[in-house]
């Protein structure tokens, strides 16, 4: 008589036990992995329309603007499409500054992420403060304990990243609010 070959139906249930666990380990490892790639290709989409958001700014060609009228509002005023398949849609405002060139004004680029269920309907963005604010960042001393904080950069005319998705898949440099400001001279 020969001896049976093949497995026994106890090892196949191991087997397919061990793949089981495997996979309810590694799913959610790959939603999270697949989240975050999501939130960086919609960034990517938003990050073109800052060069000519600056342009705009910057070349004093609309002279009519009045300190506080609306540059742009529309995504294809800065090369942008109104949606992607990585942004549910795409939203900017701009407004104008109180001097030409106009870099007194805000500018906000926004993109509704379209994503898994970790990112979907959630909103990054590109800001840009106006300088004329006097805003600077506030700085938190190393040395700690009563030490006062630190005036650091001013905040006006830079670009920041700011989104609402949960803090792990925030794309580096991304925060989840402006860094803390004042105007105080510290």
């Amino acid at each position: 008589m020969k001896a049976p070959k093949g497995f026994t139906l106890a090892e196949l249930m191991v087997v397919i036990g061990i793949i089981a666990i495997l996979a309810a380990i590694a799913l959610p490892l790959y939603q999270h992995y697949v989240a975050k790639a999501q939130v960086m290709a919609a960034l990517a989409d938003i990050t073109p329309g800052r060069t000519p958001a600056e342009i705009i700014l910057t070349e004093p060609v609309l002279g009519s603007w009045i300190k506080g009228t609306t540059a742009a509002t529309k995504p294809h005023q800065l090369g942008l499409a109104s949606s992607t398949p990585r942004c549910h849609n795409i939203s900017v405002f701009m407004t104008g500054g109180s001097h030409m060139p106009q870099m007194d004004g805000d500018t906000y680029i926004t993109c509704v992420i379209r994503g898994n269920a970790l990112v979907n309907n959630k909103a990054i963005k590109w800001i840009m403060l106006n300088t004329a604010y006097g805003l600077y960042e506030v700085i938190r001393d190393p040395r700690g304990g009563t030490h006062p904080p630190i005036k650091g950069p001013p905040v006006g005319g830079r670009w920041f990243c700011v989104t609402d998705v949960p803090e792990p898949l925030w794309p580096a440099g991304c925060k989840g609010a402006l860094p803390p400001r004042s105007s105080d001279g510290y």
